[in-house]
């Protein structure tokens, strides 16, 4: 039996640590007699805890430095990443974003036989602001295997950070729908739809890279063009008021956009939302491979996005997909009322490429 630890750079409810979640319980189901998974969490903010902690053999906290009543309390409850890996001796360590690229770095220290897996989410723009370049072409020269979301994040580290194509193995995101509530929340549907003809969501927390910001200029184009159309946009997982959502909100204010963009905290359950939509929007600059955007296509809703910003494109090709050109917030506009003109059932979705295909290939990975 081979011994797996994984590490997470942070235990909360969003796309990457979810995915390692997903991964561990189809371990569990499938290949439970060839592995014992022990999980290493970097920060601990609890949403996933107790989920990971069902599904694993053991779960590691990483232990702080502070003072003696910090100390006692991490020694109690916390662990150093290095004396970890001195005494559980593991085959195999997979981290989980390059936000775990240093402990990785620690296994190639101290654990020469160990194999290393990377497996990387984050887009160019935020590569580039969590690893310092000089250090991470060296680290990535360490790691073993690295899997990538899509070609838009694999060519990023060939081109970047000098990582050899044969390294790369490229796994697009998988989507586990075996605990998901297919039923639609008729109530909030009836409170979001009440004096709505078009329902739009944007799902993710407010970030310059998801070009938040473009959406009050998307939102005065449409009203500009179609000035009787009752239509409403949530930005949804809003998690902190910074300067940033301020500045977004103060947009909606100047240009008297009160009723046309509601702005929704976090939620644990943002596909609730999804499920009673008409459209689903991706502004991002950049990502990845967009969960959502397939949950979007699975749910059928159509989906409005930028032209070359990331992976969702490399598979979703269906007349429910409309790519405007890159941050023409113009051309954005008008795939909206194009695609909103249309009867979203009778659209074309490939949701059958989306389901659970990747799982299969990072076992064969780990194998």
């Amino acid at each position: 039996m081979k011994k797996i630890l994984f590490v997470l750079h942070e235990d909360r409810r969003t796309g990457a640590p979810k995915v390692v979640l997903d991964f561990i319980d189809y371990l569990k189901k499938k290949h439970k007699e060839e592995f014992t998974v022990h999980i290493f969490i970097k920060t601990h903010i609890g949403d996933l805890y107790s989920e990971l902690k069902e599904l694993a053999d053991k779960v590691f906290i990483k232990k702080e430095r502070g003072g003696f009543v910090q100390r006692l309390k991490n020694y109690i409850k916390k662990k150093n990443f290095s004396q970890i890996l001195k005494k559980e001796k593991y085959d195999i360590v997979y981290g989980n974003t390059v936000l775990t690229m240093d402990e990785l770095n620690t296994v190639n220290k101290i654990c020469h036989n160990t194999k290393t897996i990377l497996h990387i989410h984050e887009s160019q723009f935020l590569c580039s602001l969590f690893l310092n370049k000089k250090i991470a072409i060296n680290q990535f020269q360490q790691i073993d295997e690295i899997i990538a979301v899509s070609n838009f994040t694999k060519q990023n580290l060939i081109d970047n950070y000098n990582v050899s194509d044969h390294k790369i193995k490229v796994v697009y995101p998988y989507i586990n729908l075996a605990d998901e509530n297919k039923n639609i929340n008729q109530e909030l549907k009836d409170k979001l739809k009440n004096n709505t003809d078009l329902l739009i969501t944007n799902i993710g927390n407010p970030h310059l890279t998801k070009g938040t910001e473009l959406i009050p200029q998307i939102a005065q184009k449409i009203r500009k063009r179609k000035p009787n159309l009752r239509f409403k946009i949530l930005i949804i997982g809003n998690r902190l008021e910074n300067e940033y959502i301020k500045a977004v909100r103060l947009d909606i204010q100047k240009l008297r956009l009160q009723n046309y963009i509601e702005i929704i905290d976090f939620t644990p359950n943002p596909n609730e939302y999804l499920k009673v939509s008409d459209l689903y929007i991706i502004t991002s600059r950049e990502d990845s491979f967009s969960l959502m955007g397939i949950y979007a296509n699975i749910f059928k809703i159509p989906v409005v996005s930028f032209r070359n910003n990331g992976g969702l494109s490399e598979k979703y090709e269906a007349e429910s997909f409309a790519l405007a050109d890159y941050l023409d917030t113009d051309d954005f506009a008008d795939k909206i009322i194009e695609l909103s003109s249309k009867n979203k059932d009778n659209l074309h979705y490939n949701s059958s490429d989306f389901i659970n295909t990747g799982l299969d290939e990072i076992y064969k990975i780990l194998k």
